[in-house]
């Protein structure tokens, strides 16, 4: 069992952190201190943390004036160079990493600050380029970008995975970028950064398989009939991976594994449901939280049809739908659902579908 010691991975990951936990989330290394022990103390995590799983290890840092205080007390630039990712928000961030001798290469712009950069600067960094959802960014888009700047990754759907026990932590972050506190996505963002990360590849197979569940759904259809029709052929074409509750594989986690290979887990689910959803132009978020199933907790979505909110829980409706059983999740309120969410990010969904269309 991994053992952490410093204080600032205990406050997120715990003494004794989850496998999930600490496999698919990186938190920004946020701390500035004077205490040499607990920069030696982070640095031994790290150390510990990367040989837990070496493929997917990350540090994650979105300001350049922490990165130079890692610098100088630790020794994680020489250790880790290639396994840094640094958050640029602003101009000055890029001015401040182009002053190290040593300096990560791996940098992440959000799409929509992506014009804010002089191009010239950015041609020496690889690129991970982060979307919320794919209709932000075509293939041909795509393309053409990639003319101007090395894109080496794209981020996509980056979710609320942060519930109100880091409340503190959130109100913190805002703080500090000076971001609305309630723009809680965007807060997360600066506070953690998942493995929803694919290579330029991976991103084209994703985004032709998405246009390929939307295709023949008009915009000018009702906000219902875009939404069932996205929702019907996911939990058809998608089965649920029961070996991957246990036995967790990226792919199942995120877009790969149930539109490249048709079977997933909860979240990846979500992420998909989500993804095709803002093809078509229907709003929906990411939740997650606890309830009744002993073994832990469940990701699903929030769906916004005519200015009301819903959850939607593909991942149950598959199971249903793939043992000849009706679906029980779809579009349904807060209490109808097994599951009970915490995040900040969550909507009220106070009555079912079907209760609202009965009162029109």
């Amino acid at each position: 069992m991994l053992k952490l010691t410093s204080e600032f991975f205990k406050a997120y990951y715990g003494e004794y952190p989850s496998d999930y936990n600490i496999t698919y989330l990186h938190y920004n290394l946020e701390l500035i201190t004077t205490d040499e022990k607990e920069y030696k103390n982070i640095e031994n995590d790290l150390k510990k943390i990367k040989a837990y799983n070496p493929n997917l290890f990350k540090i994650y840092i979105s300001d350049s004036k922490v990165l130079e205080a890692f610098k100088k007390h630790t020794n994680i630039l020489d250790l880790y160079l290639e396994d840094i990712y640094v958050r640029i928000n602003k101009e000055e961030d890029l001015e401040l990493l182009e002053q190290l001798k040593t300096k990560p290469k791996k940098i992440i712009i959000d799409y929509e600050d992506l014009w804010k950069y002089d191009k010239n600067k950015l041609k020496e960094y690889l690129i991970i380029l982060e979307l919320d959802t794919v209709n932000e960014l075509s293939i041909d888009q795509l393309k053409e970008l990639q003319k101007v700047i090395s894109i080496h990754q794209i981020m996509v759907g980056q979710i609320c995975y942060l519930s109100n026990y880091f409340r503190e932590y959130l109100d913190r972050v805002a703080q500090k970028f000076m971001l609305d506190k309630n723009d809680f996505l965007r807060i997360e963002k600066q506070a953690v950064i998942s493995n929803d990360m694919y290579t330029i590849q991976e991103y084209e197979s994703i985004y032709n398989e998405l246009q390929y569940l939307v295709k023949d759904i008009v915009t000018s259809d009702t906000d219902y009939n875009r939404f069932k029709k996205v929702y019907d052929r996911i939990i058809n074409r998608i089965q649920y991976d029961m070996a991957g509750i246990k036995h967790t594989k990226l792919e199942s986690q995120n877009l790969l594994g149930g539109l490249l290979y048709q079977t997933c887990v909860c979240e990846g689910f979500a992420k998909i449901l989500m993804q095709a959803l803002s093809l078509v132009n229907v709003k929906s978020i990411v939740v997650g939280g606890g309830g009744i199933k002993e073994e832990g907790g469940h990701i699903w979505n929030q769906v916004c049809i005519d200015g009301n909110w819903y959850n939607a829980d593909a991942a149950f409706d598959s199971i249903q739908i793939h043992k000849n059983d009706p679906m029980k999740m779809c579009l349904v309120s807060d209490d109808k659902l097994y599951y009970k969410t915490d995040y900040p990010i969550a909507k009220k969904c106070e009555a079912t579908y079907e209760e609202i269309k009965m009162t029109l």
